[in-house]
């Protein structure tokens, strides 16, 4: 039945449990005629599960990707465009932002998501900051996005334990950057990576730090002092 397939093609623009009224609002949007029959239909069949007594929405893992490699781009990006929109305005920013990447708006995503970081972190969402975090596209963002990103990243990667992908983002950093206390900046964190690992590296690149520092900067106070102590 066209109706249904049209309602099934809408609920694969999330891969999380969602809001039923939100997928009423959308097939209507779309023109899907009668929608809460539609979709009270697929329910009975099992193509959607749904709990909260009704008011959620969930569509196999399995099923979602059948259905959305079905969809056209046009029609996906519309789509993504309007949840993203829903859920920064029900302050949900990680949903918002995942919505706006899979618009191909990553340069929006990251203006809802960079400022909310640090509660996210609070609340143990460091896995899922740092995978969105590596899916963006550069080339979709805009005005030092891509440093603010990958400074970000470094320090998530860091506290998740995953050295090697801290390293990784703070080279992106200094790549996307021509300013030289930002750039400093960073090497500063690339000293901090290595102190416990290889001090000789840690002292390089607090000396490359030194040297990009103005001398007013308060942090560079700060890295005399963590490099006095690791030659101590």
């Amino acid at each position: 039945k066209q109706e249904a397939a049209q309602v099934l093609g809408l609920a694969a623009t999330f891969d999380e449990i969602f809001p039923r009224s939100l997928l009423v609002e959308m097939s209507r949007q779309e023109q899907i005629q009668p929608a809460d029959k539609v979709l009270d239909e697929l329910l009975a069949q099992r193509f959607l599960l749904s709990g909260d007594d009704g008011a959620s929405l969930w569509l196999s893992p399995t099923l979602r990707a059948y259905v959305y490699e079905r969809q056209s781009p046009t029609d996906c990006h519309r789509r993504h465009r309007l949840v993203a929109t829903y859920y920064e305005a029900q302050t949900e920013p990680l949903l918002a932002a995942r919505h706006w990447q899979r618009a191909a708006q990553d340069a929006r995503a990251v203006r809802v998501l960079l400022p909310t970081v640090n509660e996210l972190i609070l609340e143990w969402q460091s896995k899922e900051l740092i995978e969105f975090f590596q899916q963006l596209e550069p080339k979709r963002l805009v005005n030092g996005q891509w440093f603010a990103v990958q400074r970000v990243l470094s320090d998530l990667c860091q506290r998740n334990g995953q050295h090697e992908e801290a390293l990784a983002a703070c080279r992106q950093a200094i790549q996307a950057t021509a300013d030289a206390a930002q750039q400093a900046s960073i090497y500063r964190r690339m000293g901090k990576l290595y102190e416990s690992r290889n001090q000789l590296h840690a002292l390089r690149y607090y000396q490359h730090a030194v040297e990009r520092f103005p001398a007013s900067d308060p942090e560079l106070a700060e890295l005399l002092k963590d490099r006095g102590w690791l030659y101590f």
